[in-house]
């Protein structure tokens, strides 16, 4: 960002100066569970992906190489958190 530039400004201007023709999402719902329980039925529906992370899946949905309807995020699952020591070896929550 310049002095005096808006952010928008800044997003669609490359450091050579030329202008970035950026790709919108298509429209979608985001539902944030907080627990298992939610997740699972959320993820039952039809049109329905899983977010986790979302550096794979946006840029995907930018290009339309799928739509979903709705996108769950598994951020505020706390059993989907963090790395777990178990008698089966270690667990890496994927959230």
């Amino acid at each position: 960002i310049y002095p005096g530039q808006s952010v928008e400004s800044a997003a669609k201007t490359r450091s050579g100066g030329g202008t970035v023709m950026t790709m919108p999402l298509p429209p979608f719902a985001l539902e944030q569970p907080s627990t298992i329980e939610e997740l699972v039925a959320l993820t039952a529906e039809p049109g329905t992906r899983i977010l986790a992370g979302g550096t794979d899946p946006l840029p995907s949905m930018k290009h339309r190489l799928f739509e979903p309807k709705t996108l769950v995020s598994l951020r505020r699952v706390p059993e989907l958190r963090g790395i777990h020591c178990t008698n089966k070896g270690v667990d890496i929550a994927a959230a």
